[in-house]
């Protein structure tokens, strides 16, 4: 008897196969293999009817005959036939066809539960049991695939460094190094004549990630924007940063730049939004409706992204801020935008920058997406970015940007918008369990050591440090503004600001309790009296703190401050939000 069944399909274990490398275009190859998942699933059903793709998932209702143990072994593996068939890669890696997506790299889980209607509450249902089911599969299957046994593997594969080179590829003599620096100072191999122009080795996983990177970006931009007119054609097409190494590398003697501080021009910010309770709304909306609502928004999210650093690139005022100019290949400069879509589609997002576009890249990205509703909900997101150098795994920014964002929810802020924003100045940020609770520790104070108490705990702190996203803008502003000042007219020099943490580092560890509070308010009230400027408001105004969900202590104030005050371009949002066209980015 013929039956109606939800099949639902889900890449998963990021970790080893999308941010095994920090090669962008792998990378983004694999991200946008994911995006794509949909595309193997329609092939293998052409008659299906799809009820939502997002970044890395897909769900599709398909007809079958047969008992749920027969039809979900016959519909795993059909899906699986077409996610692991090699040909149409190995054709895009011999350039006799376009680069395929490359599924055989990649890792999923494929359940298939039985539905009696087509209901939005008979589909939501089945779809919580077949994610259920997905969890479940995921922690049953191989994380990463065994390694393959080939008589091609003549060395390690470049980029990754754990798996057989069995495929040769052409790279730029820069390209391919070693993951871990060998600590010799130049970042090079210890052996300087393999850095040579000769064809590497890579893992087949990682060519084929790298080799789609490399031809679907534009394809994606395209696609989603509905045209080229935004990056346009041919001489004067603007392309992307291939590396997170060259995203900050710059002209340090350029007007935009030379002001920039030393501590921000080796950093690079990743950027994650995760939508709040969307599954919720969701079900209550109906998925495929909910999914038909969100891809128009998501779009003109995409178009205002792309507009605001098309925008700057092509202006006069900010443009080396945004774009990078690299070596002449075929007689003409390389121009590429210092961005990268990591994570697009569904609950979540993912971006890579330079430090110095964040802040305001993500009061844009509020301003963007404040008025968004799905069926009389409102669609609110949890923020984080990381900051840290250019060096640093992007595995570890991303799963530090997700944390942050994870506290946020954690500590019972769904309703709103929030940011939050760590900062990492050393090379080396955490990489284990409870790392970045371990590393605030560090920044902001650990418990008491004589009572082993906190003043406040790790949900409570995340809840302090996040920013209200309607807030932030004018936040950035005001600072901005005071930074523009000498150090004569601000209002509190950064020396002070500095010496008033010192005070209250040596009454207690921790810089949220009251003790901080009061050393904080005893020094700037001191600095007031003696420089005729009033008291603590008048040299700490609101409008120069960060903005927060909840009252929050003035030594963790005044700290968070000095985390953000580098990564503020003096005049605030003189780089202007996410609302530029044409030739705007000379304006103002």
């Amino acid at each position: 008897m013929m039956g109606t069944w939800l099949c639902r399909v889900e890449g998963v274990n990021f970790n080893t196969t999308v941010f095994d490398t920090n090669d962008l275009s792998t990378v983004r190859g694999a991200s946008l293999g994911l995006l794509h998942l949909d595309r193997a699933v329609t092939q293998t059903f052409p008659t299906c009817k799809t009820i939502f793709s997002g970044a890395s998932q897909c769900a599709v209702v398909v007809e079958r005959d047969g008992d749920e143990a027969t039809v979900t072994q016959a519909v795993r593996k059909e899906i699986n036939a077409v996610l692991s068939d090699r040909a149409a890669v190995r054709e895009g890696l011999d350039k006799k066809g376009e680069a395929a997506p490359p599924f055989p790299a990649l890792t999923t889980v494929i359940d298939v539960v039985p539905v009696a209607d087509e209901r939005k509450e008979t589909v939501a249902a089945a779809l919580r049991i077949a994610e259920a089911r997905n969890r479940s599969r995921q922690f049953r299957q191989w994380t990463l695939d065994p390694l393959e046994v080939s008589t091609d593997g003549k060395d390690v594969g470049a980029f990754e460094h754990g798996r057989p080179g069995t495929v040769a590829v052409p790279l730029p003599k820069d390209k391919g190094r070693p993951r871990v620096l060998t600590g010799d100072g130049d970042d090079t191999l210890t052996d300087a004549e393999t850095e040579t122009a000769a064809p590497k080795r890579l893992s087949f996983a990682v060519a084929a990630k790298r080799e789609y990177g490399r031809t679907a970006r534009q394809k994606f931009y395209a696609h989603e924007l509905g045209s080229d007119a935004l990056l346009t054609k041919n001489g004067d097409r603007l392309g992307f940063v291939d590396s997170l190494e060259d995203m900050p590398h710059a002209d340090w003697t350029k007007d935009a730049l030379k002001a920039m501080p030393q501590s921000v021009r080796n950093k690079i910010a990743v950027v994650y939004a995760d939508g709040n309770g969307f599954g919720a709304i969701r079900e209550q909306v109906g998925v495929e409706a909910f999914s038909k609502a969100l891809a128009p928004l998501r779009k003109a999210l995409l178009k205002a992204i792309i507009t605001w650093f098309v925008g700057h690139a092509r202006g006069a005022k900010y443009d080396e801020l945004f774009l990078i100019e690299s070596e002449k290949r075929h007689g003409r400069v390389r121009r590429g935008l210092r961005l990268e879509t990591l994570m697009w589609g569904g609950d979540e997002l993912l971006f890579a920058m330079p430090a110095w576009l964040a802040l305001p890249f993500v009061a844009g990205l509020h301003a963007a997406t404040r008025d968004w509703t799905i069926g009389g909900h409102a669609l609110t997101q949890a923020i984080g970015v990381t900051i840290a150098h250019h060096k640093t795994p992007i595995r570890q920014l991303t799963r530090l940007a997700h944390e942050a964002a994870d506290g946020a929810k954690a500590a019972d802020l769904k309703n709103r918008t929030t940011v939050t924003v760590d900062v990492f100045e050393s090379l080396a940020p955490p990489d284990a369990g409870n790392g970045l609770d371990r590393a605030r520790d560090r920044l902001f104070g650990a418990p008491d050591p004589s009572s082993g108490e906190a003043a406040i705990g790790e949900t409570e702190r995340a809840r302090l440090l996040a920013m209200p996203g309607d807030s932030l803008e004018a936040f950035i502003v005001a600072l901005g503004s005071e930074k523009q000042k000498d150090e004569d007219n601000t209002a509190l020099p950064r020396s002070q600001m500095y010496a008033a943490l010192r005070a209250a580092r040596a009454k207690t560890p921790c810089l949220a309790d009251d003790k901080a509070a009061a050393a904080v308010r005893d020094a700037l009230d001191t600095y007031a009296e003696r420089m005729g400027k009033g008291g603590l408001d008048d040299v700490f105004p609101a409008r120069n703190r960060p903005p927060s969900v909840a009252e929050r202590p003035l030594g963790l104030e005044l700290a968070l401050v000095t985390e953000l005050w580098d990564y503020i371009h003096p005049g605030g949002l003189d780089i202007p939000p996410m609302t530029v066209t044409g030739d705007a980015g000379d304006s103002e």
